[in-house]
């Protein structure tokens, strides 16, 4: 759930300046919004990568982003 505020609250976590900018634009743009965050240490052991995914779709014709996903990169 930290992971999700994180992003909702537009920190996109351990991505990089272009894709920092990516997101910024599609803010307005209405395109997909990503953020990648890193495991901690203590969780690690449970978890099948070193970090998670959240991504926002794009907007719909009305305007709206209807789905958020939370996922680990090998499930892409």
């Amino acid at each position: 759930m930290e992971c999700y505020t994180r992003h909702r609250n537009l920190y996109y976590g351990d991505i990089c300046d272009e894709d920092k900018r990516i997101n910024e634009d599609a803010l307005t743009s209405g395109s997909r919004v990503l953020s990648s965050y890193k495991i901690p240490d203590e969780l690690k052991e449970h978890c099948r990568d070193e970090k998670i995914w959240v991504i926002t779709e794009t907007t719909n014709q009305d305007g709206n982003r209807l789905c958020t996903t939370i996922f680990f990169p090998s499930e892409y």
